[in-house]
């Protein structure tokens, strides 16, 4: 019975609306239920059981921290139109399960380690199993991609690599090889980015002012088989306006909205290269713009993505229009 039990104490921040965040429980025992911000893990030191929601959408880093000697729920969505946790079980609950497997020793020389327990739920909510309308709507919405990403066959230098234009009609194509292709495309952006939804397939489909490219490794032409996706990277450019502001902001002119690299072959210079192979086709360093048969835009504004670059390595490649 609340204020005989329990207290329940609401947030008086005004951008929480009056949410709880603590409750103070009296019956049997004195017990603590408390909401804290992700960055307040200061306030952990005397905590018994530590509940992260959707953790995923929480910086890798910043839940690292709220680990320690208490016991930790990690909750996420890894599959489904409402976003994915692919990000977090690909990086941080891979290491956690792999550190729990070799104990690691204190300075005293005894064991101290921790014990990791995943627990995956796949029952659908809104279907039955194995509902037609589920797996139909899946595959037309690519929301069930998390095991289309390949193993990489090879892993080539950045500076072999190649930067090219993804012909959307090809794309979208309903070709057999297009479909595998897209399905790829997607899986890396389910692999590489928590908030996913069928609108990000609807902007790659049609949206006029999106783009996308797509870093790949020395193509064999001799062998009939589809080139391993290293980097993909979507590009919205801004509408038409006059010359005279473009020129005030060139480095305005263009987004990068997204770069998905493949989980295997991250920190290794790929979407570096992918950024400056970019940056030098946009500038006309490499295919001219009026070679390439694009939207009308991006024929006459002049583009520079700069802001974005982070790595210069002075390579001259080429570009092409992909064909999937």
């Amino acid at each position: 019975m609340e204020h005989i039990d329990f207290d329940v104490v609401k947030s008086a921040n005004a951008e929480f609306k009056g949410a709880t965040v603590r409750i103070n429980i009296y019956k049997h025992r004195r017990q603590i239920v408390q909401y804290i911000l992700p960055h307040e893990h200061e306030k952990l030191s005397q905590v018994e059981l530590l509940v992260v929601d959707e953790a995923a959408g929480i910086p890798l880093q910043l839940v690292k921290s709220l680990l320690g000697p208490y016991l930790v729920f990690l909750s996420s969505t890894v599959n489904g139109y409402e976003g994915t946790g692919r990000s977090l079980s690909l990086k941080l609950l891979q290491q956690l399960e792999e550190q729990s497997r070799v104990p690691a020793k204190s300075t005293k020389g005894s064991v101290s380690g921790f014990l990791f327990e995943k627990i995956e739920l796949s029952e659908s909510i809104r279907y039955d199993s194995g509902d037609p309308i589920e797996i139909w709507l899946n595959a037309l919405l690519c929301l069930d991609v998390s095991n289309a990403i390949p193993i990489l066959s090879r892993l080539p230098p950045p500076s072999e690599c190649d930067l090219y234009y993804v012909n959307r009609d090809t794309l979208f194509s309903y070709h057999k090889d297009s479909e595998i292709f897209l399905q790829r495309m997607m899986a890396l952006y389910v692999a590489s980015h928590y908030m996913n939804s069928p609108n990000d397939l609807q902007l790659m489909a049609d949206a006029p002012a999106h783009h996308l490219f797509v870093l790949l490794g020395p193509i064999d032409e001799s062998k009939n088989q589809l080139p391993d996706i290293m980097c993909v990277i979507q590009v919205c450019l801004e509408g038409k306006i006059s010359r005279v502001s473009a020129m005030k902001s060139l480095n305005k002119s263009g987004c990068i909205v997204r770069i998905a690299t493949h989980p295997s072959a991250m920190r290794l210079g790929y979407g570096s290269q992918a950024v400056e192979l970019l940056i030098r086709y946009y500038e006309g360093q490499l295919t001219p713009l009026s070679d390439i048969v694009v939207e009308e835009e991006m024929q006459t504004l002049p583009i520079r993505v700069t802001e974005a670059a982070k790595n210069h390595n002075g390579l001259e490649l080429s570009t092409s229009l992909f064909v999937v």
